[in-house]
Parts: C-alpha cells; sequence; structure tokens
C-alpha cells in the first residue's frame, strides 16, 4: 500500500474462531476456516488498510481531545495502538457477517524504505547531541561550581577576617557619623549660648571673656609659658632707681623723679616701659 506517495507494508495479527452453533453458517457460506480467512478476513483487512492509508485518521490532538487529519506515513509507527483498535472494529463487524468471531487483532512490524527513515534518524542524532552537549555543559558547570567552592573554603580564613573588617570599618563609619551629629548639635548649642549671652551682656564684653577664656585655657595647657613669663617679668614693668647723696637721705629731686615717672605713665594711659633711670642727687651743703 501506498501512504503519501512511498510504498510500505504493515503485516498483521489476527485471531479468529468460529463458534459450533456458527459452523454450519460458515461452511454453507464460504467453506472452511481457510477459506473464510482467504475470503474475508485478509481482504477485509486490506481494504481497510489501504483505505486508510489514503484517507484520514482519527487521533489525539495536543490539547487531548480526537482529531480527523490526512494520513501520514509515519502513522503505522507513531499511533499503532489506535490503528489497531480501529482495525480489531471493523474486523468484528465483517467477520459477525459470515459467522466468524475475531478475538485480537495487532499490527506488527511495519516496513518503510530506508530513505523515508534517514531524516528521522539525522533528527534523531541531532537530538541526541543536543542532550550531549547540554549534558556537557551542566557537568561543565558543575566543575566549575565545584571549584569556586574549594577555593572559597581554601580562603575561609581571608575571607572571614575581611568580612570581619569590613563590618569594623563599617562600625567605624557609623561612629564617626554619629560624632559628626554630636558635635554638630554642640556646636549649634554652643552658638545659641554665645548668642544670648551676647544679647545680655554685649558682643564686646563676649568677646573679650572669649579671648579671656582662651588666654586662661592655653596657660592651662601651657604652664611652662607662665613660668616663664613670671621670670622675665622685670623686663616689661618700667623701675626707676634713685640714688641717695653722700648723707644717705633723700631730697626733693629724687622724689620728683619717681612722681614725674607715675605721672607721665597716667597720662598717656599706657604702661609704657621705660629703662630703669638713676638720677643722681647734688651733694649736701655744709
Amino acid at each position: 500500500m501506498k501512504a503519501e506517495g512511498w510504498r510500505m507494508r504493515q503485516s498483521v495479527r489476527a485471531v479468529v474462531r468460529i463458534a459450533p452453533t456458527d459452523a454450519s453458517f460458515v461452511v454453507a457460506s464460504v467453506g472452511g476456516l481457510a477459506e473464510a480467512e482467504d475470503r474475508i478476513i485478509t481482504p477485509a483487512i486490506q481494504a481497510w488498510l489501504i483505505t486508510l492509508a489514503g484517507g484520514s485518521i482519527n487521533v489525539p490532538n495536543a490539547d487531548g481531545t480526537m482529531g480527523s487529519r490526512p494520513t501520514h506515513v509515519l502513522d503505522f509507527m507513531e499511533h499503532r495502538d489506535f490503528i489497531s483498535t480501529q482495525l480489531e472494529r471493523v474486523l468484528k463487524e465483517e467477520g459477525a457477517k459470515a459467522g466468524v468471531t475475531m478475538k485480537e487483532v495487532r499490527l506488527l512490524e511495519p516496513y518503510f524504505p530506508p530513505e523515508l527513515l534517514l531524516p528521522r534518524k539525522r533528527q534523531q542524532l541531532a537530538n541526541a547531541l543536543v542532550d550531549s552537549f547540554k549534558d556537557e555543559r551542566k557537568a561543565q558547570r558543575e566543575r566549575i561550581e565545584t571549584e569556586r567552592e574549594r577555593a572559597t573554603a581554601n580562603e575561609q580564613a581571608y575571607l572571614v577576617k575581611a568580612q570581619i573588617e569590613k563590618q569594623r570599618k563599617q562600625q567605624l563609619a557609623d561612629a564617626a557619623i554619629e560624632e559628626g551629629r554630636g558635635t554638630k548639635g554642640k556646636m549649634l548649642l554652643t552658638a545659641e549660648g554665645q548668642q544670648a549671652q551676647a544679647d545680655v551682656l554685649g558682643k564686646d564684653r563676649v568677646m573679650q571673656l572669649q579671648l579671656l577664656d582662651r588666654l586662661l585655657g592655653y596657660f592651662d595647657r601651657h604652664p611652662e609659658v607662665l613660668t616663664e613669663m613670671a621670670k622675665h617679668a622685670h623686663k616689661f614693668v618700667p623701675q626707676v632707681q634713685v640714688n641717695s647723696g653722700e648723707g644717705g637721705g633723700l631730697d626733693l629731686t629724687s622724689a620728683a623723679a619717681v612722681l614725674g615717672g607715675i605721672v607721665g605713665r597716667q597720662g598717656s594711659g599706657q604702661p609704657a616701659a621705660t629703662p630703669a633711670k638713676s638720677v643722681p642727687l647734688p651733694p649736701r651743703q655744709p
């Protein structure tokens, strides 16, 4: 028979039985069992298969429902169960007409031209190669993952140390941020207090107090500077040396020199540092 222009052969195995009650009818109609096989069963099988090969077939669709479509030559290999079921139903109807009971119908190995199966074999080979490549790729990925895990395990100590260091730096950064916020708040509060102090005492007075506070703070941090200033204080204080005369007493000239120095400093308003003066006294008259 031919299907889609391809010549093929399909072997069928059929099990038939003639009931004793139907024996006389079979003998009268066709003769014996061999005659029933040659005249009824075999022609019915051949006629139905040829009609199926050139017609349509009912097979399940992709959604599971049954549908009719033109018969393909490979349906005799891919849908053998459906063809066997339909053929058995047809043979039971034809056998019942002659008194023959069909017990079983099975499709045997079909024969297809080699060139028909070549594309299918190449497709199967290509699919097998694709599956093989996928398995190899999967094996490569697993090997890479294994090597990565092994390398990670070997460097676990360094990774843990780096993780701890990262957490420590993060904590230091957070602490610095909080410290900056605290410093900002302190400066804002200090500025508000200074503004309130300036509103009460005046800006000039507040500036003088700040300078004095800074100066005292500097002396507190560097007491050696205050010590050195105390050692050399005589260089910054004006002095007046008065020498007595021959009799050891003071006269009006010496007193005038002392008072002149005091009055001069008060008149200028600044404690101007002047070098020590020696005022000689005139000799006392006999």
